[in-house]
């Protein structure tokens, strides 16, 4: 058996002991029955021993001297019998004699027996995995267990399948076959659903933990760019004045077409990041903002700015916020509400976004009992905007990926947290499993707001709201607009019966 070691690269030089790779190779051939330890080290005529450079015999050395010498990174290449050649990398020395294993002393060594192309328990994945028998049974057996296990029952699983198929299914080889979409997109609305770590997915669906990365990185992808345009599809005007009508029905705003809020989806921190995502929270992070309508579902989603970015320019940057500065939106023209006044049609958000002309916010700082007006303002407006609040209280405790800091690259987590919003609004659309009455906040006969379920599933850190967004100088359209709404809202077609006594006791 020869070994021919060639030079691939020439790190820096450094004083360390013999390495131990020919221990190594050593030890590996008397597991294959060949005899003896004893090697020569061959030199050609030029060049001078690495080992030994005063010595003038140059037939052999020890494995366990040690000696100062070059620590480089070489290419080994192993002939055994004439049979093809295997490549290694190993740690060896910059003059490098050519090492012979005497036959006669050790025998014909064997070829290094191959490590398997596939692990040999993952071959039962077909049979055994989590996909082939648990997931089967419970469609049969417990449609209840199943909807727990996937959020979604197996007809909306189905009809998932169907629609990213196309983008998830891979080709049959002569080599082996692949992995169905069906145990891919499962996989992946499994991890969205728990949060459960890779490996541990790895060992229920017998699938190796890099493919399984690659699995929820590739489906996540699908799902965002499949359910896109049917899940995230931009409001026409008609659809803004529906969710107008909605907004007035249920929570007595009018003009209303959508709550914008923002929230910090916690990250592992990305590689060479430094402090950029690290947010005022102490945490790493990427800001998710969203507008909801009045069925809990989402409109307008973006994600990516990082946590640590200034007030003003996340929303700013975001495409939602780009297209109210732009005026690129088509909302409804402006319509009169119940008391005459003309008003354009508004989203509703906290004191964290600027007031604009289409953005209602609350009136800022502590308010004093005198000012009563603006307080059943703030109270009118916050009733609306439980809607956002509520949504993402919905898809966090639905998708519990949010409740841990995700572990994934950057571009990956962009298409975790929008396929999570399409799924949600999938989901939601059609089943009431998944959002029932109880789950998110409503108002008891004396008006009170009874806590939904979803607040009891969710951590703290979920729950923290982006800072400030805009400075408190407003321009004086805004703020007529904001005054003509104060003076609706408590005025007697806009008052509500209880608001005072629920307010001011």
């Amino acid at each position: 058996m020869v070994i021919d070691v060639e030079s691939r690269a020439l790190p820096n030089e450094s004083n360390v002991e013999l390495t131990l790779y020919m221990k190594t190779m050593i030890k590996y051939m008397e597991s294959n029955k060949s005899v003896g330890a004893s090697v020569s080290a061959v030199t050609s005529q030029d060049e001078e021993h690495p080992l030994s450079s005063d010595s003038t015999d140059n037939s052999s050395f020890s494995l366990d001297q040690p000696s100062q010498i070059k620590l480089v990174k070489y290419h080994v290449q192993v002939k055994p019998n004439g049979r093809p050649k295997r490549s290694f990398n190993a740690l060896y020395y910059k003059k490098q004699p050519r090492l012979e294993y005497s036959e006669q002393l050790y025998g014909s060594a064997k070829q290094a027996t191959r490590r398997w192309w596939v692990r040999p328990v993952l071959r039962k994945r077909e049979t055994d995995g989590a996909f082939s028998k648990l997931v089967q049974d419970l469609e049969k057996e417990d449609p209840q267990w199943y909807f727990e296990y996937l959020r979604m029952t197996p007809t909306k699983f189905k009809e998932l399948l169907a629609i990213v198929k196309s983008k998830i299914e891979k080709k049959h080889t002569n080599w082996r076959r692949p992995i169905s979409a069906a145990t891919r997109l499962a996989l992946t609305i499994r991890h969205l659903a728990t949060g459960e770590s890779k490996r541990s997915l790895s060992y229920q669906y017998l699938i190796g933990r890099s493919t399984v990365t690659l699995i929820v990185a590739e489906t996540t992808e699908a799902i965002r760019t499949s359910m896109k345009s049917q899940c995230l599809k931009p409001p026409t005007q008609s659809t803004f004045q529906t969710i107008a009508d909605k907004f007035m029905r249920r929570w007595d705003f009018p003009n209303c077409i959508g709550a914008i809020d923002g929230k910090y989806i916690r990250l592992r921190c990305p590689e060479n990041s430094g402090s950029t995502y690290f947010c005022h929270k102490r945490f790493f992070s990427v800001v998710l903002m969203a507008v909801v309508d009045a069925d809990y579902k989402f409109q307008f989603v973006d994600v990516g700015a990082e946590g640590s970015a200034g007030d003003s320019s996340i929303f700013a940057r975001s495409s939602f916020g780009c297209a109210i500065l732009n005026g690129t939106i088509e909302t409804p023209e402006p319509k009169p509400i119940p008391n005459g006044t003309i008003l354009p049609h508004v989203f509703v958000a906290d004191e964290a976004f600027p007031l604009k002309m289409n953005i209602m916010r609350p009136f800022p700082g502590g308010l004093s009992v005198a000012d009563r007006q603006k307080r059943v303002y703030n109270y009118r407006l916050s009733r609306a905007r439980l809607v956002v609040e509520n949504a993402f209280g919905i898809l966090a405790a639905r998708w519990r990926i949010f409740n841990s800091p995700i572990n994934c690259k950057l571009e990956t987590v962009d298409s975790i947290v929008k396929a999570c919003c399409c799924l949600h609004n999938f989901v939601m659309s059609e089943n009431s499993q998944y959002c029932p009455i109880n789950f998110v906040d409503a108002q008891s006969g004396n008006r009170e707001i009874i806590p939904g379920a979803w607040r009891t599933m969710v951590s703290d850190n979920w729950l923290q709201r982006q800072q400030r967004q805009g400075a408190n100088n407003f321009a004086v359209t805004p703020m007529t607009i904001r005054t003509k709404f104060l003076e609706y809202f408590n005025s007697g077609q806009g008052a509500l019966p209880w608001q005072e006594e629920y307010l001011f006791g």
